[in-house]
């Protein structure tokens, strides 16, 4: 598969990135860990194990829920972990940061440094990267890419689809339908400029002065002798 080659060769050029960056901070590669996130971190288990041969590798289960954008635990199988550790966690796709922090959080409750935590994935999104940074040093944070931006749906864009989805070859996972999201983004802005519009048109009714009954009994006078007029 086409996805799953290209994906084997980013996840490799990151892992010796990592390498690079520990052998020049000169953190000794016997106190490194793994950590991956299940499931599309899967892609990265090889590069990594190439890169650091000695190291553990521990297992995150988390799955996002597509309604609420929280993830939501399902596994964790993690080796002894002290703040002398230091500690890679890898996830191809940082787009809410949502995953990240909850295993940040998680890693650091088993004994990791956040110091000592860097992340490594292929494609980013600022609010993810920002929110990373809030947990761990930004120079840590590792991607090949960081696109423009999210969708509503969470969806990093134009992002490269579900890499999980694609690098296990599942075939009903398109790419993202750029065309839909520019409607979708335009539509929002009718939408938005339509509430304005009634909002002002609210304010200004609000703000005319209202008849007094004298008015009022007046106009009716007018009306009542416009109509008898037309009549005869």
């Amino acid at each position: 598969m086409a996805f799953r080659s290209a994906a084997e060769r980013a996840c490799g050029d990151l892992m010796r990135q990592v390498r690079k960056r520990m052998s020049e901070k000169r953190i000794n590669p016997d106190n490194v860990i793994v950590v991956i996130i299940l499931r599309a971190a899967t892609a990265f288990l090889s590069a990594a194990t190439r890169a650091f041969p000695d190291a553990p590798v521990g297992v995150l289960g988390l799955k996002r829920d597509e309604r609420t954008l929280k993830p939501r635990w399902y596994y964790e199988n993690l080796p002894a972990i002290s703040k002398k550790n230091t500690v890679i966690l890898l996830d191809p796709m940082l787009a809410t940061g949502g995953s990240a922090k909850a295993a940040v959080e998680r890693l650091r409750e088993r004994g990791a440094n956040p110091k000592n935590m860097h992340f490594v994935g292929v494609v980013a999104a600022p609010a993810g990267v920002a929110r990373l940074a809030e947990l761990i040093p930004r120079e840590n944070i590792l991607v090949a890419a960081v696109d423009k931006g999210l969708d509503e749906r969470g969806m990093i864009v134009p992002g490269i689809g579900d890499f999980g989805d694609r690098y296990f070859g599942y075939p009903d996972s398109p790419l993202p339908d750029l065309e839909h999201e520019a409607w979708l983004k335009a539509e929002k802005e009718r939408r938005a400029k339509r509430e304005r519009w009634r909002t002002s048109r609210l304010k200004r009714a609000s703000r005319k002065p209202k008849a007094t009954e004298e008015e009022w009994t007046g106009r009716a006078r007018w009306s009542r002798a416009k109509n008898h007029n037309e009549h005869e």
